[in-house]
């Protein structure tokens, strides 16, 4: 058995961070998908991150400004039974630092990549909301939620669909190398159609005001060196 185990390190107050974990609207705005319910001990909130996709997750515990903790008690596959915690604390860089966990997952579990991977893209959407910003403001866009800010530089990149095998191998590297590089990193994840279904590659918003770190940055990827994907628009 697997537990899946994501951190980030985010450049706002615990109290923000925190805030924006167990109030309902507050996730909304960084959650993928439809939120809804409310967040308290004994309460069962809903995410739906696609189309025909619901997750019920019952709040067992909440310590104020240290963390959450969640069972999922409905969705799709093994899903339900498993606990997700978010624990908080004061990083000496100055910063939050959010531990997610998420478990227990089948070693064999075919959704197991699948989740691992949203987690962390769940995680740069808090970082990207919690942190202060200028020219932050809030927009909807059908029922989605969007943050927008000043953005330096948009990196598309396309799929080499005959390295499959390389990106499961590169993948926990890759989500490292991300995690490693938070603090020049807006935004980044897989493009999807509008069904939610995987369109192929991806995109890189990097926080940066030269192109040439924008390069050294994407090009320092392992999805790259392993040319899992490689640079379509910058």
């Amino acid at each position: 058995m697997l537990t899946l185990r994501h951190a980030i390190k985010i450049n706002a107050p615990r109290d923000r961070v925190f805030s924006a974990l167990t109030a309902a609207g507050e996730m909304a705005a960084w959650h993928i998908g439809a939120v809804g319910g409310d967040i308290a001990v004994g309460s069962t909130f809903r995410l739906n991150p696609k189309p025909g996709f619901v997750f019920g997750w019952r709040t067992e515990e909440i310590v104020a400004g240290e963390g959450i903790r969640q069972q999922c008690v409905e969705g799709p596959g093994n899903s339900a039974g498993k606990t997700l915690t978010f624990t908080l604390s004061d990083d000496a860089e100055g910063t939050t630092l959010v531990t997610l966990t998420d478990g227990p997952w089948l070693d064999d579990d075919a959704n197991l990549p699948f989740c691992n991977t949203r987690w962390a893209e769940v995680l740069f959407h808090l970082k990207n909301t919690s942190r202060p910003g200028p020219d932050r403001s809030t927009q909807v866009l059908g029922s989605a939620k969007l943050w927008r800010e000043v953005l330096r530089y948009f990196v598309e990149t396309f799929d080499h669909l005959d390295r499959e095998s390389l990106r499961h191998t590169e993948r926990e590297k890759h989500l490292a190398s991300l995690a490693e590089h938070a603090d020049k990193l807006i935004a980044c994840g897989a493009k999807l159609n509008d069904d939610g279904s995987e369109k192929g590659g991806g995109i890189f918003i990097f926080d940066t005001e030269a192109s040439a770190e924008a390069e050294a940055l994407v090009a320092a990827v392992p999805f790259m060196k392993a040319h899992v994907i490689d640079v379509d628009n910058l």
